[in-house]
């Protein structure tokens, strides 16, 4: 008699975000300032993602960031130190720069 493998799945809370590679963010300093923005380029296992910073139009450096950390603060117009504030396109990110 053969024995099937068992099959594990993870409970849908660990599942990674699938929507988050290709958005745009701002992640912000003291006083509401716009400390770094970028734009999110592909998940690093389930926990992490790869984003990548953008200086002046420029394609800065590449970090690795836990998924933990992105939801720091997250909530409409919440630009505490440290928070991520998501976008879907660099012209919606620029714009509200620009405001």
């Amino acid at each position: 008699m053969s024995k099937r493998p068992i099959e594990i799945k993870k409970p849908a809370a660990t599942l990674p975000p699938r929507g988050l590679p290709g958005l745009y963010f701002h992640r912000f300093g003291e006083g509401r300032t716009v400390k770094f923005a970028g734009v999110v380029r592909g998940m690093v296992a389930d926990s992490h993602v790869l984003v990548q910073y953008l200086t002046d139009d420029t394609a800065g450096p590449l970090e690795v960031v836990a998924i933990d950390s992105l939801g720091y603060g997250a909530g409409p117009n919440n630009q505490a130190p440290g928070s991520w504030q998501f976008y879907e396109s660099e012209e919606q990110m620029r714009a509200w720069t620009a405001r």
